[in-house]
């Protein structure tokens, strides 16, 4: 289980994960998920967000090659470009909401 020092959280924008986790939860209370921000995270299987969770941003997950599901809560409005690049075995995104933009 992934613990704070795992990420990097400027003002509410989720900058970084380097973490090892398989299954990552992402703490409260995050706004947005920043550019590139799992970038080659190779072993990520599952995102889980939380509801807090307003925008997701370019590339935020690319090369994540590992990354099977991911749950887009429904207070997000958008998604950025590319944002699942390279995601090969990306197979399950449900959308708890209807994003604005993608």
């Amino acid at each position: 289980m992934s613990n704070a020092s795992d990420f990097v959280i400027e003002r509410g924008i989720l900058k970084r994960f380097m973490g090892t986790d398989t299954h990552v939860i992402v703490p409260d209370g995050v706004k947005a998920i920043g550019n590139y921000a799992f970038r080659r995270c190779q072993k990520i299987c599952s995102v889980q967000l939380p509801d807090s969770v307003t925008k997701i941003g370019d590339y935020a997950f690319q090369d994540c090659t590992a990354l099977e599901q991911i749950n887009i809560p429904a207070a997000v409005e958008s998604i950025g470009a590319e944002a699942f690049r390279n995601c090969r075995q990306l197979q399950k995104v449900t959308f708890a909401g209807n994003p604005e933009e993608i």
